[in-house]
């Protein structure tokens, strides 16, 4: 598997650029790029968005090698089945159960056959938030969990996950969309 340190020098070859030329563009010198692409040094969180955007990459691709699952090419979607997936309203509790019917479906191009989808409606009541979750949490990746803490269903990374009991965890989110009313 390709590390970020990979990633970065690839990239930035493939796309004709010196690492003189990358530093301009990400606002560092020379030989911080040097040490980014020979793993001493890992670019903070800021100086990742604009090497992504000097590279015409995202910072997640950088840093996992995977694209967000909103972030991919018309390719994917024509290569991929529609799925319509279960969505559920965001419930007061954390009690979503076999027997609790879906509030709607939502159509989204995946090979996966169980996503399922939370929706919660924004403070302002002018918006929703449509989560895709993947239920298979069988191996935990980088990215944000729908888990059940307290009775309330919360966002949580990778590492609060790591510490919640398995059946508390709903599954990891790849993809979130907003809808306007």
């Amino acid at each position: 598997m390709e590390s970020l340190q990979a990633r970065i020098k690839s990239t930035r070859i493939t796309r004709g650029l010196s690492q003189a030329e990358l530093a301009k563009r990400a606002g560092v010198s020379q030989p911080t790029v040097a040490n980014w692409e020979n793993g001493s040094h890992i670019p903070r969180q800021g100086v990742l968005e604009k090497i992504g955007e000097a590279l015409g990459v995202t910072p997640v691709w950088l840093l996992s090698g995977s694209l967000g699952e909103d972030e991919r090419s018309a390719e994917f979607y024509l290569q991929h089945p529609v799925r319509h997936l279960p969505v559920y309203s965001w419930p007061a509790s954390g009690s979503i159960s076999g027997s609790t019917p879906p509030a709607g479906y939502i159509p989204y191009a995946t090979r996966k056959e169980n996503l399922f989808g939370l929706m919660n409606l924004a403070d302002d009541e002018w918006s929703y938030d449509i989560f895709i979750g993947d239920p298979d949490t069988a191996r935990l990746r980088t990215g944000e969990y729908l888990a059940i803490e307290d009775n309330q269903i919360r966002i949580t990374d990778r590492e609060e996950t790591e510490r919640l009991a398995p059946k508390a965890v709903l599954g990891r989110i790849v993809a979130k969309m907003t809808f306007y009313r």
